[in-house]
Parts: structure tokens; C-alpha cells; sequence
């Protein structure tokens, strides 16, 4: 129980009573104003996307979707398919390249990570071409629980671990 009464102050001024124990707890489990104020800043920007590059179309709700992903981005805004070296030179207008290597360049190998990290949610269809295989933005594949679904045989795996 935090009082202002009596007991230890600390020094913004809060005053914590009982035994020694019982103000140890009260000053673990406090939780100051000015880190409540960051936490609900950092949350509000979060919900807000204030901190995400690049505007995208819209989200549900006619509110600006914020994509930061640039091969989606890519995928998303097309209809036909596209090879990784396709694929690398569109989306890497969008991307800062690291140091020693040209601005808006992405190696084919970022693009396939890219490609294998979005074949978690989506269906990515894959067409035999000349120039080798090309790639189109299938349907999303999202987690609601399904029994079928990948990420459902991994949370059951791991269901001892999760707290």
C-alpha cells in the first residue's frame, strides 16, 4: 500500500509504510508515472504506426496501411509474376543498402529470405519461366486456430514453454 502518510519516501516523493518487507514489494511492484507515460506513448505511436516507413493503399477501417516489407510491397501492388532479379530491382528502390554497396539495390538472395519469410502468410505461386522461376502473392493464409494450419502444430509443440 503506497501512502503519503508515513514510512520511507523515495525520491519523487512517495511515501511506502509497513515492515521492511512489505515496502520492498510495494517498490517492486510500483510502476513510476514517468515509465506508465513512455509505455503508453510508445504503445499509442504503435497503434498509431507513427515510427513505420512507407504508405501502402488502405486498411480495413479506410485507414492508411504502412508496409514494411519491400518485396511485398511489391507483390502486393502487382498482378503478374516476377523473378527475384525482377523482384530486387523494384523493391529495392525502397530500400537503404548497407554500406559499401549501391542505394536501392537488393541481392536475389535478400529476396528469396524475403520470399520465405512471406510464404508463412501467404500463398506464393510459382511459375517455371526462361529467366527461372517467377513469383505472385497468393492468397493470405492467416492463424485463427486452425487445426491445420502450420503455426497451430507449433504452438502445441511448444505449449509447455508458453506461459
Amino acid at each position: 500500500m503506497v501512502t503519503r502518510l508515513q514510512g520511507w519516501r523515495d525520491e519523487w516523493g512517495w511515501r511506502f509504510s509497513g515492515r521492511k518487507t512489505a515496502r520492498y514489494r510495494q517498490i517492486g511492484n510500483a510502476f513510476p508515472p514517468p515509465v506508465a507515460e513512455a509505455v503508453g506513448t510508445a504503445i499509442r505511436r504503435a497503434l498509431e504506426h507513427a515510427d513505420s516507413p512507407g504508405w501502402l493503399a488502405s486498411a480495413p477501417g479506410g485507414h492508411p496501411a504502412r508496409v514494411h516489407d519491400p518485396v511485398f510491397r511489391v507483390l502486393r501492388s502487382r498482378d503478374d509474376f516476377l523473378t527475384t532479379r525482377q523482384l530486387a530491382d523494384l523493391a529495392g528502390a525502397a530500400v537503404r543498402a548497407p554500406a559499401g554497396r549501391p542505394a536501392g539495390t537488393l541481392s536475389p538472395a535478400e529476396v528469396l529470405a524475403h520470399l520465405r519469410h512471406l510464404s508463412q502468410d501467404f500463398e506464393l505461386e510459382i511459375a517455371e519461366g526462361r529467366d527461372g522461376p517467377a513469383y505472385r502473392l497468393g492468397r493470405f493464409r492467416a492463424f485463427l486456430g486452425q487445426q491445420d494450419h502450420a503455426r497451430h502444430r507449433l504452438f502445441t509443440a511448444a505449449r509447455a514453454t508458453i506461459s
